[in-house]
């Protein structure tokens, strides 16, 4: 067995420069090898600062080197699937950030992707590897709150001043819904441990198809998620689980630059009952986990199916955007 991963940064996005490589430096499984960018010389620049050995002027460059075991990718959204194809068709596992793609579509071609060339692929949601989520979770299971009636989950900030970012253009699969708001639906069905089967959405302000604010209902068989993210609004970062005996609160649960969150747990009379923190830096644990799961041979801890049922989610909030109605979630929809 190799003593660690070799990976290959496809871009130098200031998640990879902040997060990622850091990452795979401070990881005893895993080493940042090689980094591309479509400047040679931004490249360089960016491998001497953090201890890349190698450096290539292109993305396919790197790609074709058998120094490589796996690749991550930070681009823009409307990139992820065409690069993972080409790093899969180079025989390189991929770990590639949200969204994996821009709808179910694009997630079933990443399915056939890698069983086609026999690799790896995961989407990278780093939050999911915090454990304050599943604790929260299995607070619920616990029935600590009782029978779970709300969920409500807030996050976003303004990017008022990046008027150039990938973010504002429909192009690049922009927009609060795909950056944002794939957290909250994924907590949302984490904490009910359940699928919705209908959502409504609605965008308070949008320009050429690119939500910047948008609230969501999902509607789960026994209980209802009430979600807001936003590109162009106020900082907030939090949510709360509502049962019938109590109620669940966590602070600042998003986002990698925090590592430090509490829980906490109230009862129906709103006294609390306990307040756990946890310290963990969640993309190390991302990055470590992934790769010990490379090198051992095993399953990634984010499978494939979980990206799809959360996109599955994603496309009927777009389809409920665009007619303004309650939609179902087609879970089956090709």
């Amino acid at each position: 067995m190799k003593e660690f991963v070799r990976w290959g940064i496809l871009g130098t996005a200031s998640i990879a420069r902040r997060q990622a490589i850091p990452a795979m430096q401070s990881s005893p499984f895993a080493r940042a090898h090689a980094i591309a960018s479509r400047s040679l010389e931004k490249a360089r620049e960016c491998a001497q600062e953090a201890g890349i050995p190698r450096a290539f002027g292109s993305y396919q460059e790197l790609l074709e080197t058998d120094e490589i075991d796996a690749v991550y990718i930070p681009l823009p959204n409307d990139l992820h699937l065409p690069w993972i194809e080409k790093a899969a068709r180079a025989g390189k596992h991929v770990l590639c950030e949200k969204p994996l793609g821009l709808d179910v579509g694009q997630v079933r071609k990443a399915q056939e992707i890698a069983e086609t060339y026999g690799v790896q692929v995961m989407e990278g949601v780093s939050s999911y590897f915090h454990p304050i989520h599943h604790e929260a979770a299995k607070w619920v299971r616990e029935g600590r709150i009782g029978d779970v009636l709300f969920v409500r989950a807030s996050l976003g900030w303004s990017l008022s001043d990046r008027p150039s970012d990938f973010r504002w253009q429909r192009a690049h699969g922009g927009g609060a819904l795909l950056d944002l708001g794939g957290y909250l639906v994924a907590t949302s069905r984490l904490l009910t441990g359940d699928e919705p089967r209908s959502v409504m959405a609605r965008s308070t302000s949008q320009a050429d198809g690119v939500d910047f604010n948008t609230a969501i209902m999902l509607c789960f068989p026994k209980a209802t998620a009430l979600l807001d993210c936003g590109l162009l609004s106020a900082s907030r970062n939090g949510y709360e689980v509502i049962g019938v005996d109590g109620r669940i609160a966590v602070d600042q649960p998003f986002g990698n630059r925090v590592s430090s969150r509490s829980i906490r747990w109230f009862d129906a009379k709103g006294n609390l009952k306990a307040e756990v923190s946890f310290e963990a830096n969640q993309f190390q644990r991302e990055i470590d986990m992934v790769s010990k799961a490379l090198l051992e041979g095993t399953s990634l801890p984010f499978p494939l199916s979980e990206s799809l049922k959360n996109t599955c989610v994603l496309d009927a909030c777009r389809r409920s955007l665009e007619s303004g109605a309650l939609v179902p979630v087609r879970p089956d929809a090709e």
